[in-house]
């Protein structure tokens, strides 16, 4: 049996770590492993053959010809070396860390998990590059590398980044994705420059020395199995399974939770715009108000709310992971989206009051031609909410069952305005008539004017996109 005296763990600047043990009954012995040139920095003697016998600088090339012969078929390997130690030897770790025998060389697949290749094909896509920076040997990086098809092929090593300033740094962070035998400080120092660079930087990590780059990123994330505690704290996201697919899918729901936002804000504004500009622009014709205000609450409260929450509710759509990301100085609503709420809810006004005038003009009472104008935009609203389910689709390509919260609310929004048209004592609230079929027929062909409108403006106003 034994038991462990001393530990001095493993950083990324010594790249190994060392244990003394007490192996009861015979001494006490130093066992050290790590990245194979550390170790071997350390070691005067060979394990050859079963004796142990001086180490020539002949060994030491061999060696590390033989680890990057490991490496670059993407193992990560380690070296071992170890020597006995008196009882009264001092625990130094100068002291305890020199003359030890190298006994050889270990290879550790880590393959990268099947689905890792797919959301980093799927992140390219999305306009979002990703950068590998491992403390593994520059064969292993670029193996890997080669592997998930990251980077070019240029590996850049911490010993490398130590000798540029940041001039030089900035111009070479730019075409270099890969990143070799880096310390907390090189991880710190890459974060800053991609900042610097413009870019919106997300750093994964899970040991300490992650830490204060997480800290340095504009989002930190650690790893909620692996990650260690200091580095959970740093962070501003922890992935419950560890896997780099889980962040593309978060930003694939990032986009789609934005994208709703925006479609939410079109809808309910462009409908707003609308019954302002109907009452205002009929007044000002010298007709009477076209709307009673009871009937624009319910449209308000009622009828536009029930598409409003299917809406919210909109899946990702094919094309969420194939745009580049929005300029984060974005303004919410943007200049093009209130240029289309404003066009939607033109078409709206536009037929709306052609619904209410052509009523009048055809020698209905007033009451009647309310109730054309309140069934007119109730029905442009449905038109809109799913004509609204993309700004930058026709709606002729996404297929209608995808969205069924959706087609749940506009079926409430079509019974709520038929209850206020058909039910007695609503009728009676809200002052309206039942309307005849050619009527209903008037009001199912001018909405298509808030369909052709939103086409249209889909195809002109690439700011959309």
């Amino acid at each position: 049996s034994s038991s462990k005296v001393v530990e001095f763990p493993f950083d990324s600047d010594r790249r190994r770590m060392t244990v003394v043990d007490d192996i009861h009954g015979q001494g006490r012995v130093a066992s050290m492993k790590g990245a194979p040139e550390a170790v071997l920095s350390c070691c005067s003697r060979i394990a050859d053959g079963g004796a142990v016998r001086p180490l020539t600088e002949e060994d030491r090339k061999a060696m590390l010809e033989k680890a990057d012969h490991m490496a670059s078929r993407a193992l990560r390997v380690l070296g071992f070396a170890s020597r006995p130690m008196s009882l009264d030897e001092p625990l130094f770790i100068s002291e305890i860390e020199s003359d030890l025998i190298f006994f050889g060389l270990a290879g550790m697949m880590d393959p990268p998990r099947k689905e890792v290749m797919e959301a980093i094909s799927l992140s390219k896509e999305a306009g979002i590059r990703t950068v590998m920076i491992t403390g593994d040997h520059r064969l292993t990086a670029r193996a890997i590398g080669a592997e998930l098809e990251i980077g070019n092929g240029e590996v850049l090593e911490g010993a490398d980044l130590e000798k540029m300033d940041e001039r030089e740094l900035l111009v070479r962070i730019e075409s270099v994705s890969v990143y070799a035998r880096v310390t907390a400080e090189h991880k710190v120092r890459l974060v800053e420059a991609l900042k610097k660079k413009g870019n919106i930087v997300a750093m994964t990590g899970d040991g300490v020395n992650d830490a204060p780059a997480l800290k340095a990123a504009d989002i930190g994330i650690a790893m909620g199995k692996t990650g260690t505690e200091v580095t959970k704290e740093a962070s501003d996201m922890v992935i419950a399974d560890d896997n780099f697919a889980t962040i593309v899918g978060a930003v694939k729901e990032g986009r789609r939770i934005y994208d709703n936002i925006r479609k939410g804000t079109a809808y309910l504004l462009s409908v707003s715009f609308a019954e302002l500009a109907t009452i205002f622009v009929a007044v000002a014709l010298g007709y009477p108000v076209p709307l009673l205000a009871a009937q624009i609450l319910w449209i308000n409260v009622v009828a536009e709310e029930f598409p409003a929450i299917g809406l919210s509710l909109e899946p990702a759509h094919e094309k969420t992971m194939k745009r580049k990301p929005r300029d984060p100085k974005e303004s919410m609503p943007s200049p093009a989206l209130m240029a289309y709420t404003l066009g939607i809810a033109g078409a709206i006004v536009v037929g709306t009051l052609s619904l209410y005038l052509l009523s009048l003009q055809a020698g209905h009472e007033i009451s009647y031609a309310r109730t054309m104008a309140f069934v007119g935009l109730g029905f442009f609203t449905v038109y809109n909410a799913y004509c609204s389910r993309s700004l930058d689709e026709s709606i002729f390509r996404i297929n209608p069952l995808a969205n069924k919260t959706l087609l749940l609310g506009i079926a409430g929004s079509i019974a709520s305005i038929l209850a206020v048209v058909y039910v007695p004592f609503m009728q009676t609230i809200f002052h309206t008539q039942p309307l005849n079929g050619e009527s209903w027929a008037m009001v199912l062909g001018v909405g298509l004017l808030v369909v052709l409108a939103s086409e249209v403006m889909k195809r002109l106003m690439p700011g959309l996109r």
